[in-house]
C-alpha cells in the first residue's frame, strides 16, 4: 500500500504515526505502526524544552497518544480538523510569550508532522479528560454519589454546609470575587495544606461569578454540582459587599485521569518490538497556556 493511499484511507483521528517516509517500526498500538523516523522527529520536538530526553521517552509519548486515539475510537468520539486547528493557534498565541515554544514552531510549525506528532497528541489527550474521562459515569459511580448527596442536603439546609462536608471527608475551601483581582481562595482553613493548587484569577472568576455565584443567590447553594476539573463541587453563595461576592466550595474529587487510563487502555492492543522497553514514567507534552 503506497503513503498515499495511507493516507487517503486513514481518517485524521488515527494520523499521529503517519510518516513522510518508511522506516523501522519500533511498536504497533492496534493496526498502527510507530516507526523510528516519526520518534526521532518526535524526540527533536521535545528535546526543544528538554535536551536530556531519550528516544524512548519520545516513543511512549507516541505510543500513549495513540493508544488514547484508540480509546476515542472505541468510544465514538473522533478528532477533527477543527479542533487541531484551534490548539495550532492557541500555540501560536503562547509562543509570543514563550522563547521555547517560539523556537519550536520556527524549526517545526510549517510542516505536517508538526501537526502529526506535536498537535494531535496534545489535542487527544485534551479531548480524553474532557468528553471521555469527565463523562466516564460508570468510572466516577461512587464520587458522584458522594457529591449528589451532599449536594442534596446542602440544598435543603446550606448553611451546614460546611459539616455535611465533613461528615463525608470533603475539603472545602472559601473564597471572594471581585473585579479587580477576579477569583482569590482563602489561605486559611483546615483543608488548604490537603488540596492542590485551584484556578483563580480574573478570567476565571468571571466565568465562576457568571455561571455559579450569581445563580445561587446570597447563602444559598449552586443550582448543580458543578464539575471544575478533577473535582465535582458544591458552591454556596456567603452574600456580597462592596463588590466582593464571598462563597464557599466543597470539592469531591475524582478518581484520577492516569486510573482511568490505565483501566481504558487494557482494551488497547501495544505491542513494542524487540528491544523497545515500556516506561510508564514519561513525560508528557510542554503545553503551556496561553495568556
Amino acid at each position: 500500500m503506497t503513503q498515499f493511499t495511507r493516507f487517503i484511507l486513514i481518517p485524521l483521528s488515527l494520523a499521529l504515526v503517519i510518516s513522510c517516509t518508511k522506516s523501522k517500526p519500533l511498536a504497533m498500538v492496534g493496526e498502527q505502526a510507530i516507526t523510528k523516523d516519526e520518534v526521532n522527529l518526535r524526540l527533536s520536538m521535545l528535546k526543544v524544552f528538554n535536551p536530556q530526553m531519550n528516544e524512548n521517552a519520545a516513543l511512549e509519548q507516541l505510543i500513549r497518544s495513540a493508544t488514547i486515539v484508540e480509546i476515542l475510537k472505541n468510544k465514538g468520539i473522533t478528532i477533527d480538523e477543527k479542533r487541531v486547528s484551534e490548539e495550532m493557534t492557541r500555540l501560536q498565541t503562547a509562543a509570543k510569550n514563550n522563547p521555547q515554544m517560539e523556537a519550536l514552531l520556527k524549526n517545526f510549525g510549517n510542516k505536517k508532522s508538526f501537526k502529526d506528532m506535536y498537535v494531535m497528541p496534545m489535542v487527544a489527550e485534551q479531548l480524553a479528560f474532557r468528553e471521555a474521562f469527565q463523562k466516564d459515569e460508570a468510572f466516577h459511580k461512587a464520587e458522584k454519589e458522594k457529591a449528589d448527596m451532599l449536594f442534596a442536603n446542602a440544598k435543603a439546609n446550606p448553611s451546614k454546609l460546611e459539616s455535611f462536608a465533613k461528615e463525608l471527608g470533603v475539603p472545602v475551601r472559601k473564597g471572594s470575587f471581585n473585579e479587580k483581582e477576579g477569583l482569590v481562595w482563602d489561605a486559611s482553613g483546615r483543608d488548604v495544606a490537603n488540596m492542590p493548587p485551584l484556578p483563580s484569577g480574573v478570567g476565571f472568576g468571571q466565568m465562576w461569578k457568571r455561571n455559579i455565584l450569581d445563580k445561587a443567590g446570597s447563602g444559598k447553594v449552586s443550582p448543580q454540582v458543578e464539575s471544575i476539573g478533577q473535582w465535582m463541587v458544591v458552591v454556596r453563595n456567603d452574600g456580597s459587599s462592596k463588590n466582593n461576592t464571598k462563597f464557599t466550595a466543597a470539592f469531591v474529587t475524582r478518581k484520577n485521569f492516569g486510573e482511568w487510563f490505565n483501566q481504558s487502555r487494557q482494551m488497547v492492543k501495544v505491542t513494542r518490538m524487540e528491544g523497545q522497553q515500556a516506561n510508564a514514567q514519561t513525560p508528557q507534552n510542554p503545553a503551556p497556556k496561553a495568556n
